[in-house]
């Protein structure tokens, strides 16, 4: 049995394919579309859904497969009408739920109990779940929503994912409209500050956090802004939360929002308070089930690695998983998951080795867009691309099946050498970026406790998940992928059993050099999303956002004229 998972209607949309109790793929949409998701108007997985068909070989119509979503849903799509018009049945799951038990049953916590934490924008319910939609009863779906859940807290052990808490906020009025002022506490407030730094969407948030860093502790600024984080035992207050706006309104009489001083610190102030709230919040609950010794985390707030990164070191858990794809492209995958279990062949709870699970292409297919009169080709060979990179060569890799979530892992990544302070720059005007957050590093496993305090959760930074503070001896040899504010890094750790590739690159890199540290960030331009064709790198190459490009087993650099 295949099961077909789809999400439309949201940030992140796309589809996950689960047949026999095999992950099979996750594809997102804004890497077919090649408009990001943020700016998608549309929102259906059109393109992906297509592509996963023919990749892996199957019609959406046959019998055996399977088609599964997640609340809300987007009945009044295009999309989702073209679904209905299959006369197939539709398997509707709780977004939150999809959300935990995707993220469990890929922590490998299968011995362990587990607090299992959803925390998000809102899981906005239109229909009563979990259900069944067809043609025939589609019409009871259409319509408002009935509740916004912005929070929800399981228990996830031998299998079983079961309730424990949950938070609701406003509900959201119906398709399309315009949510209310805050609608949650904490995930709202974070999209309320945004305009008020002329920033435009939830994928600016990230912005925050950067500048977040190159500010410092202001007592006015975080007396003001704490009544808007209002918590205690357990319990929000939503109505403080909706003061948020207020509270900024005021501020801008009384300070320069166009400051970059005020406006770092106002950065450092809010995701301080995001910090000691959500830290608290998740302490508190693990006080009252002190017998969950591990902790998984999902939804679009732990897209923030420096909060991560607090509840880690913080909290008594002896382990933290942070879902790779955190944010709504998981619930896709997750409602899979959920249907897997009521199979004869369930998904079984396994870590996931890597997150290689978008499109793949094979060498032959890549030779195809090679052109003999403007490359010059040499056989890949990892010690001529570190020597490469110790001149300072910036390396780009199209290699394997692109990566499943926001993290570019090494199959579709520039690289580049992590000893120059001025890199940033330099990378930032190559790829027409204008980046605040530092660029990632990657560290070899065997030399990650050397280069940062990294005691717990390492699996968990396979994926770039978490940040670590780096160790003093080594701030000042890779200053290029060390945010120098507070000499924090979010790294990719290599193990070269699950990423051989990478490894192989970095050893070589540290035979030269004697560091086991590269800079790693996505390849991509400003604005576009992370590339998924062989022509989208090779039209980088041609461009000169690169100056080495990595397809398949060739190494391709420019023809000198």
């Amino acid at each position: 049995m295949k099961i077909l998972g789809f999400v439309n209607g949201s940030h992140d949309c796309g589809v996950s394919l689960i047949e026999d109790g095999e992950i099979k793929g996750c594809f997102t949409e804004e890497r077919f579309s090649r408009i990001k998701s943020a700016h998608d108007p549309l929102l259906q997985p059109l393109r992906s859904i297509e592509a996963i068909q023919k990749y892996f070989k199957f019609n959406i119509t046959d019998d055996d497969v399977v088609i599964t979503t997640s609340t809300p849903v987007h009945a009044e799509s295009e999309f989702f009408k073209c679904i209905l018009s299959l006369n197939k049945n539709i398997h509707v799951y709780p977004h939150h739920d999809c959300h935990a038990v995707g993220t469990y049953f890929t922590s490998g916590f299968k011995n362990d109990k587990v607090l299992n934490v959803v925390i998000d924008g809102s899981e906005s319910n239109n229909v009563e779940y979990p259900c069944v939609i067809n043609n025939e009863n589609v019409r009871s779906v259409v319509g408002g929503y009935k509740n916004s859940r912005y929070a929800t807290i399981y228990s996830s052990y031998n299998g079983l994912t079961t309730k424990l808490e949950e938070y609701f906020g406003t509900p959201h009025c119906k398709f399309n409209q315009k949510y209310t002022l805050c609608h949650n506490v904490v995930p709202s407030l974070w999209s309320v500050l945004l305009p008020s730094l002329g920033l435009k969407n939830l994928k600016d948030e990230g912005k925050i956090m950067g500048l977040a860093a190159q500010g410092k502790f202001d007592p006015e600024i975080y007396g003001l802004l704490e009544p808007c984080f209002s918590y205690k035992d357990l319990k929000f207050d939503l109505y403080k939360a909706n003061c948020f706006k207020f509270v900024l309104q005021y501020m801008s009489t009384k300070y320069d929002f166009n400051d970059k001083v005020f406006r770092s610190n106002l950065c450092y102030n809010f995701q301080k308070l995001t910090e000691d709230t959500i830290v608290k919040f998740i302490g508190d609950l693990h006080k009252k089930y002190p017998d969950h010794n591990k902790l998984c985390l999902s939804g679009g707030l732990f897209a923030n690695v420096k909060l991560n990164q607090k509840i880690n070191e913080l909290l008594s858990f002896d382990e933290v998983y942070i879902m790779p794809a955190m944010s709504d492209e998981g619930i896709a995958f997750g409602s899979c998951v959920i249907h897997s279990l009521q199979s004869d062949k369930p998904l079984e709870i396994k870590r996931w080795d890597n997150v290689f699970l978008g499109i793949g292409y094979t060498q032959s297919e890549l030779d195809a867009y090679i052109n003999v009169y403007r490359h010059d080709i040499q056989p890949y060979d990892p010690h001529v691309v570190a020597k490469l990179l110790v001149e300072g060569k910036v390396v780009g890799t199209f290699q394997n099946r692109s990566e499943f979530g926001p993290r570019a892992l090494g199959a579709r990544s520039i690289l580049v050498e992590p000893t120059r302070k001025e890199t940033h720059e330099y990378i930032n005007k190559k790829l027409n970026r204008n980046e605040v957050m530092p660029f990632a590093p990657i560290i070899m496993s065997e030399h990650i406790s050397d280069i940062c305090y990294a005691y717990k959760s390492i699996r968990s930074a396979e994926f770039m998940t978490l940040c670590y503070t780096v160790r003093e001896e080594w701030s000042s040899k890779i200053p290029a992928v060390i945010n120098t504010f507070d000499n924090t890094a979010r790294p990719q750790v290599v193990f070269k059993e699950r990423n051989t590739f990478f490894h192989d690159i970095l050893s070589e890199f540290y035979k030269l050099t004697s560091i086991p540290v590269l800079m790693n960030t996505s390849f991509n331009s400003h604005g576009e999303p992370i590339l998924n064709h062989p022509t989208h790198a090779i039209t980088h190459l041609n461009k000169g956002s690169v100056d080495y490009l990595i397809l398949g087993d060739k190494l391709l650099s420019l023809k000198k004229q």
